[in-house]
């Protein structure tokens, strides 16, 4: 049983389910450290049988992407990345706008892959895969 009275705010939203409102909270709760381990509902935020830093649960595995990312993830890299990711951001801006004007609604979830898609290949290959500019999916 999980205790957080210590913490602030926190809501109980369901029998094993609770919501922080508390920013010292959630920094104690999502820590790097053992204090508190991830459920099973982790897993269920991605493709079935896929294991991935934001989906693992076992401690140890979860270090070793940790430590794989670590230096990805500085904040001299990051630093780095923030005019490509911008540039990325604009284009999907722009291809959200220029969808609602054509049909009078736009599919976020859509124009949100195509963004972290051609974030992720420019970054991890040096070229996008141009989703965003053709405004669908790449072969």
């Amino acid at each position: 049983m999980l205790t957080l009275c210590c913490l602030g705010p926190v809501v109980r939203i369901a029998p094993d389910e609770i919501d922080i409102c508390d920013i010292d909270a959630a920094k104690e709760i999502y820590n790097v450290k053992e204090t508190y381990i991830k459920s099973q509902f982790y897993r269920i935020m991605s493709t079935a049988g896929v294991i991935n830093v934001f989906n693992v649960i076992d401690i140890a595995q979860h270090r070793r992407y940790r430590r794989l990312l670590s230096n990805p993830m500085a904040e001299g890299s990051l630093k780095q990345m923030h005019p490509t990711i911008k540039a990325k951001v604009d284009l999907a801006m722009d291809g959200m706008h220029k969808e609602m004007k054509t049909r009078g609604a736009v599919d976020i979830h859509k124009w949100w892959m195509f963004m972290t898609t051609d974030v992720i290949g420019e970054l991890s290959f040096g070229e996008p895969f141009h989703m965003l500019e053709q405004g669908e999916v790449s072969p």
